[in-house]
């Protein structure tokens, strides 16, 4: 695994620190840049790297620490906290 570092930049009012990280020898690489207030991530840009490359980006407003989960839950899990993806039967 490479780790490399690149200048600050902003993701919407963030100050952010960028960090490239590359594993599988360089078939796979994830870019991530990190709130400087809380350390943690704002967006991701992950590439595959195949016959071409399959590259996707996602990022994250509004993040929250030590917030209250609902009692619902995430997508996916039982109310009675089973495990994700099982059915109710």
């Amino acid at each position: 695994m490479a780790c490399g570092g690149w200048a600050a930049k902003k993701v919407g009012q963030d100050d952010c620190d960028v960090v490239e990280l590359s594993f599988m020898k360089n078939q796979r690489s994830w870019r991530l840049w990190l709130a400087k207030t809380d350390h943690l991530p704002r967006k991701l840009m992950q590439v595959v790297r195949v016959s071409y490359d399959i590259v996707a980006e996602e990022s994250w407003s509004e993040v929250t620490v030590n917030a209250e989960i609902p009692n619902d839950g995430l997508p996916g899990q039982r109310r009675t906290g089973g495990k994700s993806g099982a059915s109710a039967d």
